[in-house]
């Protein structure tokens, strides 16, 4: 008996140690609430592995009526594992609004987040974090960990980068522990660690805990303003016009009042057009804010100074960041500026936020057109420098989307598209009307909404050479780029990225993440118009002085992209991730083509050189490098 005991005693213990190492697992449901709207759930699922390690699943599922009223759902879900010292090992997942996917995936690699997106039509972005960067949505696990120091950065699932933060815990009566990001977000967590809700406090978002009484409804995505017009037959690409001549028709009878003259555009009388159809010519043209003292003293500018609903010039907030933006400046040309610069650098878009007062988009500016139309108009005023409203159009995908940009006032009216930062010099944005306020805004782009009609006259490409054909980035297995006129083609299986570096474009190429092989493509200004043969010897006298023990093993000239161009073939010695020392072998090859430079540099350890050699020739096959 007394062994009948001990067995049973050491079975118990035993399964009590499993118990407590086979880690724990949550589920939660919430109701997604937009604008106190319910439009949508989330699934939260979080498992805490035997081995430290955290896993969080979530699908968010959210039904909205689009800009062609129909009704679409968004269906975003993201796996997110860490481990036990919460650094992010992988992520991976979709964002899919209606039948158009996009692919998320991450992979941590010594110490670097390898991230990427991957569009329905092949197009890639790559970019890089920190593993040990926080997601946000993991932000529970601080509480759980007792971790008494909190991050100074966090990893945005929204928007898949990083981000400086001020992270505040408070302790609620009930035992509710509230982590509050940037003053604005918000993680309620139960006591055992559970999410209770989340919320956005400027962008009236909320995930409020399900209990099954809510009934789903579509939000709208239009605010009012954005419908579509129809096909757009363009024979050129949207952002390569330098001239396009329109036909505008369905205004009639609508009440509304055109005003389609500005900076680039002009009506043109025309005969020959059907009554009630208005020939439209817009010009790619470069214009400047000119110097204007302020304030602003003519009665005709008056309302573009006023306050209206939605623009929340009474708000102390608002008059603390115009006053900052406008830094005492009386010239109307610097604040206007620097407000400009300020948008372009803090908005981010996202048609999912819903309409707000300009106030609530302050301390996180993001959303649509429309949102950083409305923050740009507020500061602008605030700041005493006239601003107004834009309703125009332009061509997205081969379709006619109605948009909103700005006009402000030094001393004529210049058009800016406040979320990108610049001033507007584009041809493909036809202006319709102008108006003081957002709701007169709305009311003219609800007369107009259906009837509208653009036809296309005439387009003058602003470049008609090959190079004008190409697009800048990365689809499936190929590079381009329209400004240096160029593409090259990954091997099948390599992994393509783009970066900045410095005044540099490089185009790196790998065959799996982490690899010792890598193909690089540099493209830089060439202001000198250097000939080819002496940016080559440039590079030749600087290897010497960077690289361990650098030796060159061959120099000569080879064919490339049909020319003669000069190499050199070189080895030199590199510590690994582990500082043993390996040489490495390295072909350059440098190109000069008017005032565009090009370096294409293959490295790979001795050992694999000869390995990998027919994938550098299928890529330089590849290359192609167009004179104009």
């Amino acid at each position: 008996m007394t062994s009948m005991y001990r067995i049973t005693f050491l079975l118990i213990i035993a399964v009590s140690f499993l118990m407590t190492n086979a880690g724990m697992s949550q589920q939660r449901t919430f109701v997604v609430e937009r604008g106190g709207v319910p439009c949508g759930k989330v699934l939260l699922h979080v498992d805490h592995l035997r081995n430290g390690y955290v896993e969080y699943s979530i699908r968010e599922e959210q039904s909205f009526i689009d800009i062609d009223e129909r009704k679409i759902n968004r269906i975003r879900s993201l796996k997110i594992l860490a481990d036990s010292g919460l650094r992010v090992v992988s992520i991976d997942g979709f964002d899919r609004l209606g039948t158009v996917k996009t692919q998320i995936e991450g992979s941590c690699m010594r110490g670097t987040l390898y991230m990427s997106r991957i569009g329905a039509d092949g197009q890639t972005m790559r970019w890089r974090e920190d593993c040990a960067t926080l997601p946000d949505l993991m932000v529970p696990e601080l509480l759980r960990k007792r971790s008494s120091a909190l991050p100074e950065k966090l990893f945005s699932l929204r928007d898949m980068k990083s981000a400086s933060v001020s992270l505040r815990i408070d302790t609620l009566s009930d035992g509710i522990r509230r982590i509050t990001i940037n003053d604005v977000e918000v993680y309620a967590v139960y006591p055992d660690g559970t999410l209770q809700y989340w919320e956005h406090l400027d962008h009236r978002l909320r995930w409020k805990e399900a209990d099954g009484s809510e009934l789903g409804r579509y939000c709208d995505l239009d605010y009012g303003i954005f419908w579509d017009a129809g096909q757009a037959l363009l024979p050129t690409s949207e952002d390569n016009i330098n001239v396009m001549d329109l036909a505008l028709s369905g205004v009639a009878g609508t009440g509304v009042k055109l005003n389609l003259t500005d900076n680039r555009q002009q009506s043109i009388p025309d005969t020959n057009l059907a009554a009630g159809t208005l020939h439209v010519r817009v010009q790619h043209r470069d214009h400047y804010f000119t110097e204007c003292p302020l304030p602003v003293d003519n009665p005709d500018l008056r309302e573009y100074l006023q306050d209206a609903p939605m623009l929340s010039l009474d708000s102390d907030m608002l008059r603390e960041r115009a006053a900052v933006l406008r830094d005492w400046d009386r010239n109307g040309a610097n604040v206007a500026k620097s407000i400009l610069r300020w948008c372009g650098d803090s908005f981010t878009f996202d048609p999912y936020i819903p309409l707000l007062e300009s106030e609530r988009l302050l301390r996180d500016p993001r959303g649509s057109a429309l949102h950083a139309a409305q923050l740009f108009v507020s500061l602008a005023r605030k700041a005493a420098v006239p601003a107004r409203f834009v309703l125009g159009m332009h061509p997205v995908n081969g379709r006619w989307r109605s948009t909103v940009w700005v006009e402000v006032w030094t001393t004529e009216w210049v058009s800016v598209r406040p979320g990108a930062g610049r001033i507007l010099r584009e041809a493909q944005y036809i202006k319709l009307t102008d108006a003081a306020t957002l709701e007169e805004l709305q009311n003219q782009a609800a007369r107009l909404w259906g009837l509208l009609r653009l036809q296309v006259l005439n387009v003058v490409p602003a470049d008609t050479s090959e190079g004008g054909a190409l697009r800048t980035g990365i689809i499936n297995r190929v590079y381009s780029n329209r400004n240096y006129r160029c593409s090259v083609t990954a091997p099948e299986g390599w992994i393509m990225e783009e970066r900045i570096l410095g005044k540099e474009t490089v185009v790196q190429m790998v065959p799996e993440l982490g690899s010792d092989v890598l193909f690089e493509m540099h493209l830089f200004e060439n202001p000198y118009f250097k000939h080819t043969l002496d940016l080559y010897n440039t590079r030749l006298r600087t290897l010497a002085g960077i690289l361990k023990e650098a030796e060159i093993e061959q120099e000569g000239e080879m064919n490339f992209s049909g020319r003669e161009v000069p190499f050199v073939l070189y080895s030199y010695l590199e510590s690994s991730g582990d500082s043993e020392e390996q040489r490495m072998r390295t072909a350059d090859c440098i190109v000069g083509i008017g005032n565009r430079g090009y370096v294409f540099r293959f490295s790979a350890p001795e050992e694999k050189w000869t390995m990998y050699s027919p994938h550098l020739e299928s890529i330089l096959q590849s290359v192609r490098l167009l004179l104009r």
